[in-house]
Order: C-alpha cells, then sequence, then structure tokens
C-alpha cells in the first residue's frame, strides 16, 4: 500500500489527494486537493458552480488534523471561490475534509466528541471529572448537560457548575 493512501487513512479524508509533505516549525504539513469530482462545489449547498477568482489572495488555508506521534499536523490548500447558480452568489468552494466555514477536520471535530464521552465517565471523587469539564469549556465552550445512565437521576447525572461555584 503506498505510502499517501496510509496518511489518507490515518486522517479519514474521501474525495482527497495528498500532493506532498513537508515539516515546518515541527508541524506536519500535508498539501491535498479535492478530487476532480469534487471541485468546483458550492461551499454551503455543495451544487456545482464555475470558478469565480482565488479570493483575497492571502494565500493557502491551513486546517488543523488530530496530532500524530506529539507533532500538530495540517492539511494546506489554496482555495478559490465558485459562482453557485443554485444559491446565485459567490462562495468558497467547498472541501470534502472540512465543515464550510471550520479550521478543524472533521476528524478532529469527531475527536472532540470523544474527549466530551469520556469526560462524562470520570468519577467526580477528586474533582477530576469537574476540572476535565472546566478545561473542555475553556477550549470549546459550555457543555451541554446531559444524563449519561439512561435517564435516571443520581451519580451518573452529569451537570456543568457556573466558574465559581461548588
Amino acid at each position: 500500500m503506498p505510502f499517501k493512501n496510509i496518511v489518507k487513512a490515518l486522517l479519514e479524508v474521501k474525495h482527497t489527494v495528498i500532493d506532498k509533505f513537508s515539516i515546518e516549525n515541527n508541524s506536519l504539513v500535508i498539501d491535498v486537493h479535492p478530487t476532480k469530482s469534487f471541485r468546483h462545489r458550492c461551499g454551503l449547498c455543495g451544487h456545482r458552480g464555475t470558478f469565480y477568482d482565488y479570493g483575497n489572495g492571502k494565500g493557502p488555508r491551513l486546517w488543523r488534523c488530530t496530532d500524530f506521534e506529539g507533532h500538530k499536523v495540517f492539511l494546506r490548500y489554496s482555495t478559490y471561490r465558485v459562482y453557485c447558480p443554485h444559491c446565485k452568489t459567490v462562495h468558497t468552494c467547498k472541501v470534502p475534509w472540512v465543515a464550510h466555514g471550520s479550521r478543524f477536520t472533521r476528524y478532529m471535530r469527531i475527536a472532540w466528541r470523544s474527549v466530551d464521552e469520556i469526560a462524562s465517565r470520570v468519577k467526580d471523587d477528586k474533582g477530576l471529572h469537574r476540572e476535565i469539564l472546566h478545561e473542555r469549556e475553556a477550549l470549546r465552550g459550555p457543555v451541554p448537560c446531559r444524563r449519561m445512565d439512561h435517564g435516571s437521576p443520581g451519580p451518573g447525572t452529569r451537570r456543568v457548575l457556573a466558574q465559581g461555584q461548588d
């Protein structure tokens, strides 16, 4: 199996072609582009559009992936804008590895959901559960309260305290 296919499997990206790899500032940067069938798609609705321009000329964008062996991993691609006949306006092109407007890959967003699930299972015997939730809240915003024990109130019920309350 070629190395590029192994990397695609690790990153869990579809409709993506890997061009090259480089190490910059102790981070792995992977240059990618969408497959031919995925090009010129509207970033909002996904319909095929026509090339409009290269946008504001800030250069290629970077999207953060899940870290690999302690190194940050980024996908790099020069986006462009397309005219969408369905929306009747100009939008940034859709890229298959990220939700529109996000700076994190789809796999990275799934990883945060995993962190939520792990944090919700940690016992609150030494305040570790509360500490994990506060760390997560500082990074990503408030954690939605939900019950993990199929609805019965008790030790499995998860609630988030406002900062400064015990």
